[in-house]
């Protein structure tokens, strides 16, 4: 999937100019993220919007879609392409492993993000997988072989890189960490519950530190509670 992401990104940049822009949306599990793009990939609008994971997947896509619909108007030119970044091993006809927020899994987002807005050329690949795809592009990973991109966020996950290219794996599944077992005696606990965002947030909670996990990383640069929590 990364891979034609990249290509038809790559299309849609040559031709978008001054007929069109681009749009990108990021779906996660506590947020969603919507930005409308030049050509050349410079921001022209964007914003984010909680994603309210407790209430199904149909408001959320409903609600990120109104906004994408609303930013594209804002700029006032028609979408050329759309990028969509999805939690999750993406399929044509649905999405596995993306259970913070239910429904997720019967979603096809490229069907929903080309008929509302009337897109010509979508696509949808897994969020880490297409932030390790613009580190090798245009950000850390240019001269990094092997590369590892890791995302904290309402899960956890991971994106290998190697000459250049993003490892789905032969199921696609190849960075989904978060199900790896971690820590204590077995059966032990799922890694995405014990170091996901959502989880140090806990944790910085129970040790009184106001500010969530970056509080948390802030204070494990010291020695002390924090760190050896």
């Amino acid at each position: 999937m990364s891979v034609r992401l990249a290509g038809r990104a790559a299309e849609a940049a040559a031709v978008a100019g001054d007929a069109g822009v681009l749009l990108g949306i990021d779906f996660g599990g506590t947020k969603m993220a919507v930005g409308v793009a030049d050509g050349q990939g410079r921001l022209l609008a964007r914003e984010r919007v909680p994603t309210y994971a407790e209430r199904g997947a149909p408001q959320a896509l409903d609600r990120a879609l109104e906004l994408a619909a609303r930013l594209v108007g804002e700029v006032g030119s028609p979408v050329v392409a759309a990028g969509i970044a999805s939690p999750g091993v993406v399929r044509p006809d649905g999405i596995d492993l993306a259970p913070n927020v239910p429904g997720w899994d019967r979603l096809r987002l490229a069907d929903a993000v080309r008929d509302r807005l009337a897109v010509p050329a979508v696509a949808v690949d897994n969020d880490l997988n297409a932030a390790a795809l613009a580190e090798l592009r245009i950000g850390a990973l240019r001269d990094a072989d092997p590369g590892l991109v890791v995302g904290l966020g309402t899960g956890v996950a991971a994106a290998v890189t190697v000459r250049g290219a993003v490892l789905a794996g032969h199921h696609g599944a190849a960075g989904e960490i978060g199900y790896a077992v971690a820590g204590g005696p077995w059966p032990g606990t799922m890694l995405e519950l014990d170091f996901s965002g959502r989880a140090l947030d806990g944790l910085a909670d129970s040790l009184g530190l106001p500010g969530g996990a970056s509080a948390l990383a802030a204070a494990a640069e010291r020695p002390g509670p924090a760190r050896d929590a």
